[in-house]
């Protein structure tokens, strides 16, 4: 016989919404009173209870990193400092076979900055990778980024940064690399095109996906936004 503490542990759990452990005792009652309905009655409403919760979690998930769609932008509508951000990788990616593709802006990521956010994409005819780049003040902290990303017809995305810009974390669409601070713009991208070599030999048939187009810098920015 189930001792009345259970019960009691059972109707607090309850009480506060505590589902998950509510299920555990019902499941320890069920071992003890397996023809109990009132028990299953309760299991079933932590189970319906668990499902809304986790089906708001998913929800609240997705609108978190859902990346809204970017808009192409005029520079000189931008703040100085963002401008001159933005440019001063332009001699050396230049020279390098990298010139500027698309002033963009996200304006729901504006929304989280001081200032509305420039962000440009550099890239070259073949597509193969776009380096992306913006500066902004998110919760009050300046934050900056200038990565190279190249994207596969798998949906993948392999991203290339440095130690010190904002923090991005592979993900199960997006593997990240990271170099030291100091690393160069020319061992940024020789970095990147390695890691994108070994990522289309270890998978037969996987192909680039070129970035060329307004949508493609915008996919881009949605795997950024989402890790």
């Amino acid at each position: 016989m189930a001792s009345p503490q259970a019960f009691n542990d059972l109707a607090r759990a309850m009480h506060h919404a505590r589902f998950g452990e509510a299920l555990a005792l019902i499941d320890a009652l069920l071992r003890q009173m397996p023809e109990s309905t009132s028990l299953r009655r309760q299991r079933a409403q932590c189970e319906a209870a668990l499902a809304c919760d986790a089906e708001r979690e998913a929800q609240a998930l997705a609108a978190a990193i859902e990346a809204p769609e970017l808009i192409r932008v005029e520079a000189a509508l931008f703040d100085l400092e963002q401008q001159m951000y933005c440019n001063a990788a332009a001699a050396e990616l230049r020279a390098l076979g990298l010139v500027p593709r698309l002033d963009a802006a996200s304006p729901a990521f504006s929304k989280q900055s001081r200032a509305p956010v420039l962000i440009r994409f550099y890239g070259d005819d073949s597509g193969d990778c776009v380096v992306v780049c913006f500066a902004a003040v998110l919760r009050q902290l300046p934050v900056r980024l200038l990565a190279c990303v190249s994207a596969f017809t798998d949906g993948s995305f392999v991203l290339t940064h440095r130690d010190g810009e904002l923090a991005i974390e592979s993900s199960g669409q997006v593997a990240v690399c990271r170099l030291a601070q100091r690393a160069s713009l020319a061992e940024l991208l020789t970095r990147h095109a390695g890691q994108r070599a070994t990522r289309l030999r270890s998978t037969p048939g996987l192909r680039l996906l070129p970035l060329q187009s307004l949508a493609d810098c915008d996919r881009v920015w949605r795997a950024i936004a989402g890790s």
